[in-house]
């Protein structure tokens, strides 16, 4: 590739399916000629490529682009390529859905699992890329989708979640607060406004002793108490059969003279659902959020789930080990 009149080494566009689209024109300074529909561009101290697409006979049409300050996913997708393992180290997917507080859970997955989790927002990826380095590269142990703002009834707030959360039944997932909606929403169950907006509270949550919940107490007066930041709620008389609640706290708070549907009124009476399993697969919602520091006990959480997925493909390859033992004996003389 030349770069004026001076010969400068190749440059190979970062490994990266998200491109953005130019909304002004940019001067072309070199071609790329390993590939001939790219152009490296100098902009704002940035090098950037420019991919054209020629659409029949329109010419070039479509302009796209790709600039180096997306080091951080293209060392993603070099970590994808070469996956880096340590004895008893659990490999995370981290779906962002565009939170504040995804690198909260981030900080704590990378101290849990050994390792730090790839993190891909809930629109970088298709679902084919998704399925590749789920089921092709065995990239990841499990999945964790962030919290979020918006409802996971709207495509653009949860964007790929609920298409995994229908198709990779057989990964463990872990879904905080969003996560945790999607998850309950995807199967049927409705979600609604809770009884009042909750932000930063603390609340003394109850939960029925299941694995997520490994050594931390529950009850009344426990002092299991979580950090919530929320507007909606899974209702919990619509849960289907195969979601099973295993967190609630008690929904006492003060509405005023608000005017509010039978869902809600039933809620402040009872119980608020904090936490749903499904009932055959390893995936858990938790509508709290254990990666805050406010939060009793939320690491114990993540290393719960971690074990949780450790104890789930031991599982599987036990298994698959012994299918194929009984397959094979099958056929001695």
């Amino acid at each position: 590739m030349k770069w004026g009149a001076k010969q400068v080494s190749t440059l190979k566009p970062p490994l990266h399916h998200s491109l953005f689209p130019i909304l002004t024109a940019i001067p072309f300074l070199a071609h790329d000629e390993s590939c001939q529909d790219t152009f490296w561009v100098r902009h704002n101290r940035s090098l950037i490529a420019v991919c054209f697409r020629l659409c029949s006979k329109e010419g070039l049409t479509v302009g796209q682009l790709m600039s180096s300050h997306l080091e951080q996913s293209y060392k993603m997708k070099k970590w994808l390529q070469e996956p880096i393992q340590k004895p008893g180290s659990v490999r995370t997917l981290l779906i962002d859905n565009y939170d504040s507080y995804t690198y909260n859970v981030y900080q704590e997955l990378s101290v849990v699992n050994g390792v730090p989790p790839v993190v891909i927002r809930n629109d970088d990826w298709t679902w084919e890329e998704l399925y590749y380095y789920m089921y092709e590269e065995k990239a990841f142990d499990n999945i964790v989708i962030s919290p979020g703002p918006g409802s996971p009834a709207c495509p653009t707030d949860i964007g790929i979640c609920l298409q995994l959360l229908l198709n990779c039944w057989d990964i463990p997932v872990l879904g905080v607060c969003l996560g945790h909606q999607a998850l309950g929403f995807v199967h049927g169950a409705q979600v609604v406004h809770a009884p009042e907006p909750i932000h930063g509270r603390l609340s003394e949550v109850e939960h029925n002793g299941c694995q997520l919940f490994h050594d931390i107490p529950a009850g009344g007066q426990s002092g299991f108490k979580v950090v919530r930041y929320h507007s909606l709620v899974i209702d919990h008389e619509s849960l289907p059969e195969e979601l099973i609640p295993i967190a609630w706290t008690s929904a006492s708070a003060k509405v005023g003279n608000s005017k509010l549907s039978s869902h809600i009124e039933k809620s402040r009476q009872g119980k608020v659902l904090m936490g749903i399993k499904h009932s055959a697969r390893p995936h858990y919602g938790l509508q709290f959020h254990p990666e805050s520091i406010g939060t009793y006990h939320g690491r114990q959480i993540f290393k719960n789930f971690r074990e949780i997925t450790k104890d789930y493909w031991l599982r599987v390859r036990s298994s698959y080990n012994r299918e194929k033992y009984n397959h094979s004996a099958g056929f001695k003389c």
